[in-house]
Order: structure tokens, then sequence, then C-alpha cells
């Protein structure tokens, strides 16, 4: 009948962030402060809650990731371990013991390889890559890339061969299909409060928050062409629909913007 209905409300104060599955049935909502239990699953069948528990886990999270599968949740804790919990056993296992500042995790969009963001000296920022797919999983140390800039706001292109992040107040975004990554982008330092990067679900865009005023800016992910570009509210988030058309923009003044593209991926740039 056109209404807008709520169709569940979950309750977990204080919590720090969160992260939902690709199906949009699992929720995972994190606390980064002692006292509480960290982690909270909640699973959604059909605008039904179904399950809603708190999850025993050793020391309380600064970020997280679900897998492509939904099955498992990388997760960076306080103490600085990375850890792969799997939710139908609620066991975890060490990936890896940081040195250093902790930065973000995000998986490959075959789940089988899992990023990893730090800062292992002062100045020094590296991103590591584990090979998720086996038990223990494995370090795939070629893939190792390190820069002076900070690495957070790790993201996977959909195909796996790009990953961006955001560092410095700019967007890099580094080629891993080779046999050694290498930077193929950077949108140079911008002096902006916010910088994102959201990859099209084809693959074929990739939408870039930059520059002082701020603007929203469309490349082509083959040679990062512009497509196009809008100037913008202040942005706090960037989202692809699944149709690769439209875009999802939240902003500092609490709106979110839906945006339709106004061209064919690929097409060259339109006015300014």
């Amino acid at each position: 009948d056109g209404r807008i209905e709520q169709v569940a409300a979950m309750k977990f104060p204080h919590a720090s962030g969160y992260d939902v599955d690709r199906k949009g049935e699992k929720y995972v909502f994190y606390r980064d402060y002692q006292g509480a239990p960290p982690l909270k699953l909640m699973t959604v069948d059909e605008g039904r809650v179904v399950l809603n528990k708190e999850l025993d886990f050793p020391t309380p999270i600064r970020e997280l990731a679900f897998s492509p599968d939904g099955e498992r949740v990388a997760t960076l804790d306080e103490k600085r371990e990375v850890r792969l919990l799997d939710l139908s056993s609620e066991e975890s296992v060490v990936v890896d013991q940081l040195a250093g500042g902790e930065r973000g995790v995000a998986f490959s969009p075959d789940g089988k390889l899992l990023a990893v963001s730090r800062e292992p000296e002062a100045g020094e920022y590296e991103v590591r890559f584990w090979d998720v797919s086996q038990t223990p999983p494995r370090h795939v140390q070629r893939l190792n890339f390190r820069s002076k800039r900070v690495m957070e706001n790790l993201q996977f292109s959909p195909d796996g061969k790009l990953l961006a992040f955001f560092g410095n107040n700019s967007v890099g975004i580094v080629d891993v299909s080779g046999e050694e990554p290498r930077e193929v982008f950077s949108s140079g330092a911008q002096n902006s409060f916010g910088q994102y990067a959201a990859f099209s679900p084809d693959g074929k865009m990739v939408a870039l928050s930059v520059g002082k005023s701020p603007r929203l800016e469309i490349r082509d992910t083959r040679d990062f062409e512009l497509l196009k570009k809008w100037d913008l509210p202040m942005p706090v988030s960037l989202k692809f629909a699944p149709d690769s058309r439209h875009l999802f923009l939240g902003n500092t003044n609490g709106t979110v913007y839906v945006l339709r593209l106004p061209y064919s991926p690929g097409s060259p740039a339109e006015g300014e």
C-alpha cells in the first residue's frame, strides 16, 4: 500500500558500529569499551528477528567485517589481534598480531583473502594479506603493501583486483592482481573533512568523495578517467545500489541523498 513499515528494532546500547552480510539477513554490532559483551549477533528472516544473542568474545572490538558468505566475521580488537570468528560454532582463531596501531580489515569478494591495515612504526603504514581459505590462515607476503600514508576504510573492488583506502586526506587505489601490489590512483591531499570510495557492483566505476569543497567524482575503473563530478554537501558515507546506477550519499546534516547516474558506465565525461 506504499507505506513504510518497521519490521524490526535492534537494541544494543552504546554500540560503536555494525556490519551487515550481503543478503541482509545477519547483523553484527560491536562495542569498543570494557565491562560489557562486545559482540551481538542478530539474524532476520523475512522481516522477523529469529536470533538475537550476545556472543562471548575475549576483548572489546575496534573494527569488524563480514565474510562474503556471511558465515564468518573478521575482528580487530583493542589488544591489536585480528581474529576470525565462526558464527556457527562461535569459535575464533587469531589471524594476525599487530605491532603498532590497528587500522582496519576487509575480505576479498571471494572470501579467500583478508586485508589487514596497520601502523608497524611511526609514519609507516602497511596492508598485510592473509589466505583465510585454509586452516591455519597463511600470510601472503608477496602482496604486502607499504605507504607513508595512513590506510583506513579498506574496500575491495567486486572482482578483487583493486583495493581502495583512505588516508592523509586522500583516497588511494592499489592493484593487487599482479605479482606485486602497485598504487594506480591517488586523489592527492585535499584537506577535506571526509573522503570515501565506493565501487559499483558491476565493477565499472568507482565513486570518490574528494576535494576541499568537497565534490563527488565518478571514475572509470579501467583507467580512472573522470566520467562525472558534482559539488556535494559534506559526505559521511557512499554506497552504490545493486543496479550500479543509483548512489546513496549520507552527509553531516543527517540527510541521505539518492543520486541516479545520467549515463552508462564507460561513457565520456559530461559537462562540468
